[in-house]
């Protein structure tokens, strides 16, 4: 039994070794996904379980209606370029460039405005994580940091 046991923490260990190296992803590898008419994602490739990043540039609202939700990452998102906000269903925050928000994972959000934000997420981000939801958002949304 124990020798099953130091084979499972050898392995547990090697698997951890591997995502603590770093990574190095240009530019030109990253993949480029319309997600939407108002939605570009440039999504670098790395193969850490713990954290990823993506670029979004947002041209109006995303999603066009309703609320995104990750239901497994955290992200926090540094704003590089334009304004816009970031609407849950309790608060409203305006954004323009050197802003940072953090997205909890499981809150209803959307994002609107002309706006390109870097998204790291942990754990990794990945699409079937990620989801779409109908719904118009509530009214009574409380601005802040105005």
């Amino acid at each position: 039994m124990k020798e099953q046991i130091d084979k499972v923490s050898k392995f547990s260990m090697e698997r951890m070794e591997q995502s603590l190296k770093m990574e190095h992803v240009k530019k030109h590898a990253a993949v480029k996904k319309e997600i939407s008419p108002q939605c570009t994602v440039y999504e670098y490739p790395m193969t850490n379980s713990e954290m990823n990043l993506a670029v979004a540039e947002i041209t109006h609202r995303y999603p066009d209606s309703g609320y995104a939700i990750n239901h497994k990452s955290s992200e926090m998102g540094y704003v590089l370029k334009g304004s816009g906000k970031l609407v849950t269903e309790t608060h409203s925050v305006s954004l323009s460039a050197g802003d940072v928000v953090y997205i909890p994972r499981g809150e209803k959000y959307y994002w609107d405005g002309a706006i390109t934000v870097v998204l790291p997420a942990t754990p990794a981000w990945h699409p079937e994580q990620h989801a779409v939801l109908s719904g118009v958002p509530k009214s009574g949304t409380t601005e802040v940091g105005v």
